[in-house]
């Protein structure tokens, strides 16, 4: 797969980041989530997502929307591109942003920068994330994912949840149609295909996997 350049990040394509850092609990349990409750070592799995908003030839200073820890904000890529514990693929929609999509865009997430992120509707997650690490059929642990999350709000945002209501607004496409958006995950919305691949930055080299279920 090709690495990417400046040159090939454009307005409103999506950032994938799949953050090792051992530090980050969050970011482990989302990656469990979306793998049936079993960590993802040798492997990508997104655990946060994010829009581009502004190009740049620096890639560094390349800026993107996402739902972070602190709100939905806009900052450049830059901790994710120099982090040597992160790996990162972006994708573009299949349709052309016109002038008007992108001005539609901007408009719709300038106006809720600041909007908080949805620790309430993180919380069953967390708590998926330990009956999921428990329960070692894999069919239950797809049916807990799909119960509602009784603490999802529209007033707050998680990062994939945040792409999904763009998407809503400005193209009225469904970019994910699982049963309800209180669960959405960077891995739902990489797999979605409205989606196609431009190239990836891996700075993180994953483990091979171990046979016969070695740890």
């Amino acid at each position: 797969m090709k690495k990417i350049t400046a040159k090939d990040i454009k307005f409103g394509m999506i950032v994938f980041i799949d953050s090792r850092s051992k530090f980050s609990i969050m970011s482990r349990a989302v990656r469990m989530l979306q793998n049936n409750g079993i960590h993802p070592d040798s492997f990508f799995i997104p655990n946060h997502c994010g829009i581009i908003v502004e190009e740049n030839e620096d890639i560094n200073k390349i800026k993107m929307a996402h739902a972070s820890l602190r709100g939905l904000v806009i900052e450049p890529i830059k901790p994710w591109i120099i982090s040597k514990t992160t790996n990162i693929l972006v994708k573009k929609y299949k349709k052309r942003f016109t002038p008007t999509k992108k001005r539609h865009m901007i408009v719709w997430v300038e106006k809720r920068l600041g909007m908080d992120y949805d620790y309430l509707s993180f919380l069953p997650m967390i708590g998926l994330y330990f009956v999921a690490k428990a329960i070692k059929n894999p069919i239950l642990r797809r049916i807990l994912r799909k119960l509602p999350n009784p603490l999802d709000s529209e007033k707050r945002l998680i990062c994939s949840e945040l792409i999904w209501r763009v998407w809503m607004s400005i193209w009225r496409v469904l970019v994910w149609t699982g049963i309800n958006t209180g669960y959405i995950s960077p891995r739902d919305i990489m797999k979605s295909k409205y989606f196609k691949v431009v190239g990836r930055y891996f700075n993180y080299t994953y483990p091979k996997k171990r046979k016969n279920g070695g740890k």
